[in-house]
């Protein structure tokens, strides 16, 4: 041979056929079992094949790869793709990011669940809870989550629910989202909806930003608890044109407390000059000015 490995010239050969070609694959074969990753369709296979060196001279597919190897090979594909390629429900993602929380919050009694951390310890927290699945498709969701919170330790879903909740109920009954991908936890709420809060929301003693304009992101508790309150008497203050100060940021406590539903009301009422009929623009005139 002649050239480079590119642009090769074969200058002499000779053939070899029949028991001679027998006689060399029956001494110098190797045959093996193998899985592969197949990127287009994401699945794992498994193949026999036959070789001399780095030729492959025969190649044939096998019905089902051996599990453990498929796993190993999965996982591999799933580190190569990224994050991305694990199929995270919406409440899998809220998951991790309350866990996340909880790690930065509160150090390394919650494990972390960075995308680096997660793809380094695939073996540990992925392949345990996805049994026979030999392809991105077939990763079960559910096991996704299971598997997160297999990190955490025994009992970890009933400590994360009251560390971490899923959701902020408010004293008007709402039941709002509490979302967690940011640096802090927030949640979107109405400031009417916070009257009957004698304290301001807190996750892990840290405060729940509120968009809308009912808190500040970052902010932390108040001591006196009477954030919610004084903070409505200053949108309202903005809104009727009257000085913040002039209202009474202890007696909207007072009057707003074991209000439920009828609350932003009852406080409406409370004020001079503030109709029961203007909360709805109450509201959005504290939307423009977050």
């Amino acid at each position: 041979m002649s050239g480079k490995a590119q642009a090769a010239r074969i200058l002499a050969a000779a053939e070899l056929s029949g028991e001679a070609l027998t006689d060399v694959l029956d001494n110098r074969a190797v045959e093996s079992e193998e899985c592969v990753f197949d990127p287009p369709s994401g699945t794992v296979r498994a193949r026999r094949i036959k070789r001399i060196g780095a030729i492959t001279f025969a190649e044939t597919p096998l019905p089902k790869p051996d599990e453990a190897a498929a796993m190993a090979v999965l996982c591999g594909a799933v580190r190569k793709l990224g994050f991305k390629a694990l199929p995270f429900s919406g409440a899998g993602l809220q998951l991790r990011d309350r866990i996340g929380f909880l790690h930065r919050s509160l150090g390394a009694l919650w494990p972390d669940v960075s995308d680096e951390a997660l793809l380094e310890g695939l073996e540990t927290w992925f392949a345990p809870y996805q049994p026979g699945v030999m392809s991105l498709k077939g990763i079960d969701r559910e096991g996704l989550n299971e598997g997160l919170l297999s990190l955490c330790g025994p009992g970890a879903r009933k400590e994360l629910d009251r560390l971490a909740p899923t959701h902020y109920q408010a004293p008007t009954g709402s039941r709002l989202p509490i979302r967690y991908e940011a640096e802090s936890p927030a949640i979107a709420i109405r400031v009417q909806e916070l009257f009957g809060e004698t304290r301001h929301p807190a996750i892990a003693e840290r405060a729940v930003a509120a968009d809308a304009g009912a808190a500040v992101a970052g902010a932390a508790p108040d001591p006196d608890h009477a954030r919610p309150a004084r903070l409505l008497a200053g949108v309202m203050g903005r809104c009727t044109g009257r000085d913040a100060r002039a209202l009474s940021t202890p007696s909207l406590a007072g009057k707003s407390c074991g209000g439920g539903a009828h609350a932003p009301c009852q406080a409406a009422r409370h004020l001079k000059g503030f109709s029961k009929t203007d909360c709805g623009t109450r509201t959005r005139c504290a939307r423009s000015t977050a």
